[in-house]
């Protein structure tokens, strides 16, 4: 299980940089983008300098300092929180590359590179790693729940 979700985390922080130097190759200039469902979807070049929904403007320090304790919590419960649970490697897999994947852009570029903007609901400009991080959180709320509850009902 352990493998899986170092394989999990692996896949996801590969694809979220390779989607990402992609967009950055097709469409260099910010801003720069292409319709892909008309009032739906855009791919759109964004560099994000905070966290979701514009919090913490230029705090890379700080949001690094973060994404780093993360890991380091994520690293030191794999066995104990995530393996028990139902497919807590994937979760946790999600967890660890979504992150990764936006550390290394904060690292390495100083901000990070934003591009699917669904116009159909109201959400920020997101990328690879922000949905491998929504779609882990949602997965471990879920699990943790279900295991919470049917520990209380032994």
């Amino acid at each position: 299980m352990t493998v899986r979700a170092w394989a999990v985390c692996l896949l996801i922080t590969a694809g979220d940089q390779a989607s990402k130097a992609f967009l950055l190759r097709r469409f260099p200039g910010l801003g720069d983008g292409s319709v892909i469902i008309p009032r739906v979807m855009d791919i759109r070049h964004v560099q994000n300098m905070g966290a979701a929904w514009g919090m913490l403007q230029g705090k890379q320090v700080l949001l690094i300092a973060c994404a780093v304790a993360a890991l380091l919590w994520l690293g030191f419960n794999l066995k104990r929180t995530f393996l028990p649970l139902r497919c807590g490697w994937l979760t946790w897999g999600l967890l660890a590359g979504g992150i990764t994947g936006n550390l290394i852009d904060r690292v390495w570029r100083g901000f990070v590179v934003d591009f699917i903007d669904v116009h159909c609901i109201r959400f920020p400009t997101f990328n690879l790693a922000d949905a491998a991080i929504s779609f882990g959180v949602a997965a471990l709320i879920l699990t943790q729940g279900r295991r919470e509850r049917s520990a209380s009902t032994k």
